[in-house]
Protein backbone atom coordinates (compact mmCIF):
# COMPACT_ATOMS: atom_id res chain seq x y z
CA UNK A 1 0.00 0.00 0.00
CA UNK A 2 2.84 2.52 1.08
CA UNK A 3 4.46 1.62 -2.40
CA UNK A 4 1.12 2.44 -4.26
CA UNK A 5 1.02 5.58 -2.28
CA UNK A 6 4.42 6.57 -3.07
CA UNK A 7 3.94 6.37 -6.79
CA UNK A 8 0.61 8.23 -6.91
CA UNK A 9 2.38 10.95 -5.24
CA UNK A 10 4.95 11.02 -7.52
CA UNK A 11 2.76 11.13 -10.36
CA UNK A 12 1.13 14.02 -8.75
CA UNK A 13 4.65 15.76 -8.43
CA UNK A 14 5.55 15.34 -12.22
CA UNK A 15 1.74 16.79 -12.88
CA UNK A 16 2.54 20.02 -10.63
CA UNK A 17 5.82 20.30 -12.23
CA UNK A 18 4.43 19.63 -15.69
CA UNK A 19 1.61 22.63 -14.96
CA UNK A 20 4.17 25.19 -13.42
CA UNK A 21 7.03 24.32 -16.27
CA UNK A 22 3.70 25.17 -18.87
CA UNK A 23 2.95 28.06 -17.16
CA UNK A 24 5.92 29.84 -17.76
CA UNK A 25 6.61 28.97 -21.01
CA UNK A 26 3.11 30.45 -21.92
CA UNK A 27 4.45 33.82 -19.72
CA UNK A 28 7.71 33.96 -21.61
CA UNK A 29 5.80 33.52 -24.87
CA UNK A 30 3.10 36.35 -24.35
CA UNK A 31 5.38 38.60 -23.05
CA UNK A 32 7.78 38.08 -25.76
CA UNK A 33 4.38 38.37 -27.69
CA UNK A 34 4.04 41.94 -26.63
CA UNK A 35 7.39 43.10 -27.20
CA UNK A 36 7.10 41.82 -30.83
CA UNK A 37 3.88 43.93 -31.10
CA UNK A 38 3.34 46.76 -33.68
CA UNK A 39 2.04 49.08 -31.19
CA UNK A 40 4.79 51.59 -28.97
CA UNK A 41 4.51 52.57 -25.69
CA UNK A 42 4.98 56.13 -24.93
CA UNK A 43 7.99 55.68 -23.10
CA UNK A 44 9.38 53.40 -26.59
CA UNK A 45 7.56 56.28 -29.43
CA UNK A 46 9.79 59.33 -27.19
CA UNK A 47 12.67 57.09 -27.19
CA UNK A 48 12.77 56.66 -30.72
CA UNK A 49 11.86 60.36 -31.40
CA UNK A 50 14.77 61.23 -29.44
CA UNK A 51 16.84 59.02 -31.29
CA UNK A 52 15.78 60.19 -34.87
CA UNK A 53 16.00 63.81 -33.60
CA UNK A 54 19.35 63.79 -32.80
CA UNK A 55 20.46 61.13 -35.43
CA UNK A 56 19.22 64.83 -37.54
CA UNK A 57 21.01 66.77 -35.30
CA UNK A 58 24.55 65.13 -36.12
CA UNK A 59 23.97 65.23 -39.91
CA UNK A 60 23.08 69.08 -39.52
CA UNK A 61 26.16 69.59 -37.36
CA UNK A 62 28.62 67.71 -40.21
CA UNK A 63 27.00 69.51 -42.85
CA UNK A 64 28.08 72.68 -40.31
CA UNK A 65 31.69 71.38 -40.64
CA UNK A 66 32.14 70.86 -43.83
CA UNK A 67 30.97 74.05 -45.49
CA UNK A 68 32.90 75.57 -42.73
CA UNK A 69 36.05 73.81 -44.13
CA UNK A 70 35.40 74.87 -47.92
CA UNK A 71 33.08 72.16 -49.03
CA UNK A 72 30.47 74.23 -51.07
CA UNK A 73 26.43 72.69 -51.21
CA UNK A 74 27.13 71.38 -54.37
CA UNK A 75 30.10 69.52 -53.13
CA UNK A 76 28.19 67.55 -50.09
CA UNK A 77 28.17 64.02 -50.76
CA UNK A 78 25.13 62.25 -48.96
CA UNK A 79 26.55 58.63 -50.54
CA UNK A 80 27.01 55.46 -48.98
CA UNK A 81 28.33 52.00 -49.65
CA UNK A 82 26.07 50.96 -47.31
CA UNK A 83 23.26 52.76 -49.57
CA UNK A 84 23.69 51.12 -53.02
CA UNK A 85 21.16 52.82 -54.95
CA UNK A 86 22.50 53.39 -58.36
CA UNK A 87 22.63 57.78 -58.45
CA UNK A 88 23.16 58.81 -55.50
CA UNK A 89 26.61 60.02 -55.48
CA UNK A 90 27.49 63.25 -56.36
CA UNK A 91 29.84 63.47 -59.43
CA UNK A 92 30.88 66.83 -58.23
CA UNK A 93 32.28 65.93 -54.82
CA UNK A 94 36.47 66.15 -54.38
CA UNK A 95 37.83 62.55 -54.99
CA UNK A 96 39.57 62.53 -51.50
CA UNK A 97 36.32 62.27 -49.77
CA UNK A 98 36.23 65.47 -47.93
CA UNK A 99 33.00 66.63 -48.26
CA UNK A 100 31.06 62.86 -48.40
CA UNK A 101 29.38 63.37 -45.12
CA UNK A 102 30.06 59.02 -44.56
CA UNK A 103 33.76 59.52 -44.85
CA UNK A 104 36.66 59.53 -42.24
CA UNK A 105 37.96 61.61 -44.21
CA UNK A 106 34.60 64.01 -44.15
CA UNK A 107 31.56 64.61 -42.21
CA UNK A 108 33.40 61.12 -40.26
CA UNK A 109 29.48 59.87 -39.62
CA UNK A 110 28.35 56.25 -39.75
CA UNK A 111 25.78 55.32 -42.37
CA UNK A 112 22.48 54.44 -40.70
CA UNK A 113 19.62 53.32 -42.43
CA UNK A 114 15.53 52.42 -41.98
CA UNK A 115 15.71 54.01 -38.20
CA UNK A 116 12.49 51.21 -37.00
CA UNK A 117 13.21 47.77 -38.05
CA UNK A 118 9.09 47.74 -38.90
CA UNK A 119 9.29 49.78 -41.68
CA UNK A 120 12.53 48.26 -43.27
CA UNK A 121 11.09 45.57 -45.57
CA UNK A 122 12.79 47.34 -48.27
CA UNK A 123 16.17 49.55 -47.02
CA UNK A 124 15.59 51.71 -50.70
CA UNK A 125 11.90 52.47 -50.26
CA UNK A 126 12.60 53.37 -46.34
CA UNK A 127 16.07 54.68 -46.44
CA UNK A 128 16.51 58.67 -45.20
CA UNK A 129 16.15 60.77 -47.88
CA UNK A 130 18.03 63.80 -49.09
CA UNK A 131 15.77 65.02 -52.14
CA UNK A 132 17.15 67.15 -54.39
CA UNK A 133 13.60 69.27 -55.09
CA UNK A 134 12.39 70.44 -51.72
CA UNK A 135 11.34 73.95 -50.34
CA UNK A 136 10.42 74.18 -46.88
CA UNK A 137 7.70 77.45 -46.32
CA UNK A 138 9.19 80.79 -45.28
CA UNK A 139 12.13 78.85 -44.45
CA UNK A 140 15.41 80.87 -46.43
CA UNK A 141 15.61 83.00 -49.37
CA UNK A 142 15.40 80.79 -52.13
CA UNK A 143 13.05 78.11 -53.70
CA UNK A 144 14.84 75.26 -52.40
CA UNK A 145 16.24 73.68 -49.42
CA UNK A 146 18.45 70.46 -48.38
CA UNK A 147 16.32 68.75 -46.09
CA UNK A 148 16.45 64.89 -44.63
CA UNK A 149 13.74 62.99 -44.62
CA UNK A 150 12.74 59.93 -42.56
CA UNK A 151 9.85 57.52 -42.79
CA UNK A 152 8.49 57.17 -39.16
CA UNK A 153 5.60 54.96 -37.26
CA UNK A 154 2.51 57.77 -36.45
CA UNK A 155 3.45 56.95 -32.71
CA UNK A 156 6.84 58.35 -33.32
CA UNK A 157 5.45 60.99 -35.39
CA UNK A 158 3.31 62.15 -32.93
CA UNK A 159 6.11 62.58 -30.11
CA UNK A 160 8.75 64.15 -31.89
CA UNK A 161 5.81 66.80 -32.98
CA UNK A 162 4.69 66.97 -29.15
CA UNK A 163 8.80 67.44 -28.25
CA UNK A 164 8.88 70.14 -31.07
CA UNK A 165 5.56 71.78 -29.37
CA UNK A 166 3.83 71.02 -32.96
CA UNK A 167 0.43 69.84 -33.72
CA UNK A 168 -0.29 66.11 -32.70
CA UNK A 169 -3.57 66.31 -34.96
CA UNK A 170 -5.29 66.81 -38.03
CA UNK A 171 -1.76 66.57 -39.41
CA UNK A 172 -1.24 68.29 -43.09
CA UNK A 173 -0.06 66.40 -45.79
CA UNK A 174 3.16 66.67 -47.51
CA UNK A 175 3.95 64.77 -51.13
CA UNK A 176 7.76 64.79 -52.24
CA UNK A 177 8.74 63.70 -56.13
CA UNK A 178 12.30 63.92 -57.49
CA UNK A 179 15.09 61.97 -56.91
CA UNK A 180 18.12 62.21 -54.22
CA UNK A 181 20.43 65.36 -53.84
CA UNK A 182 23.29 64.63 -55.46
CA UNK A 183 24.55 68.22 -55.82
CA UNK A 184 22.24 69.79 -57.96
CA UNK A 185 18.54 70.90 -57.20
CA UNK A 186 15.62 70.12 -59.28
CA UNK A 187 12.99 73.21 -59.28
CA UNK A 188 10.09 71.41 -61.33
CA UNK A 189 8.69 70.33 -57.63
CA UNK A 190 7.96 72.11 -54.31
CA UNK A 191 8.86 70.61 -50.94
CA UNK A 192 5.98 69.03 -49.14
CA UNK A 193 4.33 71.90 -50.22
CA UNK A 194 2.17 72.55 -46.96
CA UNK A 195 -1.23 73.46 -47.86
CA UNK A 196 -2.45 76.67 -46.94
CA UNK A 197 -5.10 75.47 -44.60
CA UNK A 198 -5.16 76.42 -41.52
CA UNK A 199 -4.02 72.91 -40.04
CA UNK A 200 -0.41 73.78 -41.69
CA UNK A 201 -0.06 76.79 -40.33
CA UNK A 202 2.08 76.05 -37.32
CA UNK A 203 4.45 74.44 -39.65
CA UNK A 204 4.71 77.53 -42.03
CA UNK A 205 8.75 78.44 -41.00
CA UNK A 206 9.33 75.27 -39.06
CA UNK A 207 12.95 73.55 -39.91
CA UNK A 208 12.09 70.78 -38.31
CA UNK A 209 8.65 68.56 -37.88
CA UNK A 210 6.48 65.22 -38.28
CA UNK A 211 3.98 65.64 -41.37
CA UNK A 212 1.49 62.67 -42.89
CA UNK A 213 3.21 61.51 -46.31
CA UNK A 214 0.45 62.03 -48.56
CA UNK A 215 1.74 59.85 -52.29
CA UNK A 216 4.02 57.37 -50.65
CA UNK A 217 3.40 53.60 -51.21
CA UNK A 218 -0.13 54.74 -51.67
CA UNK A 219 -0.64 51.57 -53.83
CA UNK A 220 0.55 49.43 -50.76
CA UNK A 221 -1.98 51.19 -48.61
CA UNK A 222 -1.90 51.93 -45.01
CA UNK A 223 -0.38 55.20 -43.45
CA UNK A 224 3.23 57.35 -43.93
CA UNK A 225 4.64 59.91 -41.67
CA UNK A 226 8.03 61.37 -42.52
CA UNK A 227 9.85 63.78 -40.18
CA UNK A 228 11.96 66.22 -41.92
CA UNK A 229 14.50 68.68 -41.12
CA UNK A 230 16.18 71.33 -43.01
CA UNK A 231 19.80 70.65 -43.71
CA UNK A 232 20.90 74.22 -45.24
CA UNK A 233 18.22 76.90 -45.80
CA UNK A 234 19.32 79.03 -48.55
Amino acid sequence: MSKLSSQSGSALVYVFVGIALFGALMFVYSRGGSQNSNSLTTQQAKAKAIEIIDRADLIVSSVDKLMANGCSINQLNFYSAHYTQVGTANPSAPVDESCNIYSPKGGKLTWQGCPDPTLCSDPYLYAPQIPRSLVVNSVGNYPEDLVYLVLVRKEVCLAINSMLGLPTTNLPGAGVDGGPYIGTFSKDNGFPSLPSSSNSLPFIGKTAGCLYRTNYMSLWGGEFFMYYRVLVAL
